[in-house]
């Protein structure tokens, strides 16, 4: 994990993901508890398990937010969300 920006209150962090077996996955979650306590912490996610633990998620189409909320309210409310969920958030098939 890499520190893009780090501000008082809140800190921007890029990683892959893609290739973490699942108790490295398990170490980042911990991880990103442990930060998201100390500060706002910015998060992008393809995998649905990390979109889970968010408080807040916002759902992009091709570069344009087109939902926001948290997991179980755009899981009742966004069939575009719901979408992703089923394919296990692989959101360019959905338009390939």
């Amino acid at each position: 994990m890499c520190s893009i920006a780090a501000r008082q209150g809140a800190q921007l962090t890029a990683f892959t993901a893609a290739n973490l077996d699942p108790g490295d996955e398990r170490e980042l979650a911990r991880a990103f508890r442990q930060v998201s306590r100390e500060c706002t912490l910015l998060v992008i996610a393809h995998r649905f398990s990390t979109v889970q633990a968010a408080d807040h998620v916002i759902v992009l189409d091709q570069g344009q937010a087109v939902a926001a909320g948290s997991h179980q309210q755009l899981s009742r409310t966004n069939e575009y969300y719901r979408i992703l969920a089923a394919s296990g958030a692989q959101p360019a098939a959905r338009h390939a």
